[in-house]
C-alpha cells in the first residue's frame, strides 16, 4: 500500500489556478470597459473615417486584424500578474477594446493632419437610381475615364443628404493628402 501512495500522482507546479480563484464573481473590471469603448467607439470611429479615407476594405482589414492581434504575443502570465485579466478577457480586450481604438486613433491622425491638399473634378458620364433593398435612395454616379472606378462609397450618394447628385454634371472633391500616406475626401461639391 505504502508504493501505491508513493507513486501518487502530484498536481504539476505549473497548472493555472483553481477555477474559483479565476472567476471575479461578475465585479466590474477596467477591461470590461474598453471592451465597450472599443467595440462602440472605435468600431464606429474606424467605420465613419474609412469612409473619408480612400483605403480598401481589404486594407483596413488587414490592419485592423494585425491590430487587435499583436499584443497577444506579450505572455498571459504578464497579463495575469499586472493587468489582473483572466484568458478570456485577454482576448477580448485586444480584440474588441486595443485594436478597433488603435486603427481609430490612426486613421484619426491621418485624417486631420493633411500635408498636401488638392481639388479633384471629374465629369459624370451616367447616374444610376439604385431601387433595391437597404439604398432604395441612393445615386450611383459613373465618371468619364473610369475615374474612381473602384471607390464605390465615394460615388454612392443618399438622394436626401445629397440632392443635387440627382442631376449633376460634374463633381468636385477636396481632398489631402494624409500624414500616414492614404488621401482624405474632406468635401464633395455637385455643379
Amino acid at each position: 500500500m505504502r508504493e501505491i501512495q508513493k507513486h501518487k500522482h502530484k498536481k504539476a507546479s505549473f497548472q493555472n489556478k483553481p477555477i474559483e480563484d479565476q472567476i471575479r464573481n461578475g465585479d466590474w473590471h477596467w477591461s470590461h470597459t474598453l471592451m465597450l469603448v472599443g467595440l462602440f467607439i472605435g468600431f464606429g470611429a474606424v467605420i465613419w473615417l474609412a469612409n473619408q479615407t480612400i483605403i480598401t476594405l481589404w486594407e483596413i482589414s488587414r490592419y485592423l486584424l494585425f491590430a487587435c492581434c499583436f499584443l497577444l504575443v506579450i505572455p498571459y502570465r504578464i497579463y495575469r500578474d499586472k493587468l489582473y485579466l483572466e484568458r478570456l478577457e485577454v482576448i477580448l480586450v485586444n480584440v474588441l477594446g486595443v485594436g478597433p481604438l488603435l486603427i481609430a486613433l490612426l486613421l484619426t491622425v491621418n485624417f486631420l493632419v493633411l500635408t498636401e491638399r488638392k481639388v479633384v473634378t471629374y465629369e459624370v458620364e451616367k447616374v444610376n437610381v439604385l431601387r433595391s433593398g437597404f439604398s432604395s435612395g441612393n445615386v450611383r454616379l459613373e465618371y468619364k475615364n473610369g475615374g474612381m472606378d473602384d471607390l464605390l462609397s465615394l460615388r454612392t450618394f443618399d438622394v436626401n443628404n445629397y440632392p443635387k447628385a440627382l442631376h449633376a454634371k460634374t463633381v468636385t472633391y477636396k481632398m489631402g493628402h494624409g500624414i500616414l500616406g492614404y488621401d482624405v475626401v474632406r468635401d464633395i461639391q455637385f455643379n
